[in-house]
């Protein structure tokens, strides 16, 4: 069972999970996941916020089994094969990216889309450690990306200042590592807004 409601501005969602005759309750997300450091990414002008507890490594091993799952066994082992080609071609292994990921993830609507469309929020992941070494192996998976989508309408970009997005006619959505987070949005100006709020805290 699953609850979500509001309490401000955050987002808190609860988990009930009942195994074996016994249940346990889960903090997805709550604003008391919150620290020092995630709070100093959180913009004043954000409207709705939720701030999700679990560690990133431990989504990646979620979505990815689950995802496999879901699948046939054929589709799965194509996708098995697919990452792992991905992984060899960028010289990387994503269980140790995500690894030097933390949390709390903070997901927000700054800024606003012109459109207010849902999907289009910004995603603040804190880096807790080798920054350089995160931004090394983003930039090699979209490398390795970038190559596979020449010559065709989707295209992917790097601007000098670090930004890599995807171009489809509108420009978007786009990431950038900073030496404290991994930033995604839903364009480029919309992740330049935030760094810049992140560079003056």
């Amino acid at each position: 069972v699953w609850a979500a409601g509001y309490s401000g501005r955050s987002l808190e969602i609860r988990q009930w999970l009942r195994t074996g005759g016994n249940g346990s309750l889960a903090v997805i997300a709550s604003g008391e996941y919150l620290r020092e450091g995630t709070k100093n990414a959180l913009p004043d002008a954000a409207h709705t916020f939720a701030a999700i507890g679990i560690e990133p490594t431990v989504w990646f091993e979620r979505i990815r089994s689950a995802y496999l799952a879901a699948r046939s066994r054929k589709n799965a082992a194509e996708s098995r094969t697919y990452w792992a080609e991905v992984e060899q071609t960028a010289g990387l292994h994503f269980a140790d990216l995500f690894s030097r990921l933390g949390g709390p993830i903070l997901v927000h609507d700054f800024p606003e889309h012109a459109l207010r469309l849902p999907p289009a929020w910004t995603i603040v992941v804190p880096v807790k450690k080798d920054a350089q070494l995160v931004r090394k192996n983003i930039d090699a998976i979209m490398s390795v990306w970038q190559k596979a989508l020449e010559g065709g309408a989707l295209g992917l970009a790097h601007t000098d200042d670090g930004l890599w997005f995807l171009k489809v006619g509108l420009e978007g959505p786009a990431i950038v590592v900073t030496d404290r987070y991994l930033v995604i949005s839903f364009s480029p100006h919309a992740d330049r807004q935030n760094l810049e709020l992140l560079n003056n805290r």
